[in-house]
């Protein structure tokens, strides 16, 4: 996941369409296998009868950070656009590639 996400901050804006679709491909595959994993940990380590609750906490964290995580990229997107002063593909680019680096970090 931490390749792909460097690959995409380094070099989206020279990627054609297919690898981006290749590459988003790795990391969704990534993000997949390690969150079942993850999960599945955490949950093994609590008492039998905890199980739905631990379920339900993490589900909720889930939630929780990708919310978190799509107000910060749309905030990074919307400041960086309003200090171009324009909006159109190259600012876009520019501002998503922001995130992608917040991402990383």
């Amino acid at each position: 996941m931490a390749a792909t996400l460097i690959a995409f901050a380094c070099l989206s804006q020279h990627m054609s369409d297919l690898v981006i679709s290749l590459v988003y491909i790795i990391y969704i595959t990534g993000m997949g296998i390690s969150i079942g994993a993850i999960m599945t940990n955490a949950l093994a380590s609590l008492k039998p009868g905890f199980s739905a609750q631990g379920n339900a906490f993490l589900n909720t964290i889930q939630q929780f950070a990708g919310a978190i995580g799509i107000s910060l990229t749309s905030a990074i997107v919307a400041l960086s656009q309003v200090q171009y002063g324009a909006k159109g593909p190259r600012p876009t680019a520019i501002d998503i590639q922001r995130a992608l680096f917040l991402a990383i970090i």
